[in-house]
């Protein structure tokens, strides 16, 4: 393969999940089915991050 294709690739794949964090609807809080105001960002935990970046815990 390219390499220039794959860092396209990877940039893209970067760019996409750093969009999650940075949208602002997914820190609006709505009522879960426990009644509880969560947002999306808090639900993922940083779920996206780490495995876009290959991490584990």
């Amino acid at each position: 393969m390219d390499l220039q294709w794959q860092w396209q690739q990877e940039n893209a794949r970067l760019r996409k999940e750093l969009a999650f964090y940075a949208n602002k609807e997914n820190y609006k809080e709505h009522y879960s089915s426990r009644w509880h105001r969560i947002c999306e960002v808090t639900v993922d935990g940083g779920e996206r991050a780490r495995k876009v970046l290959e991490w584990t815990e």
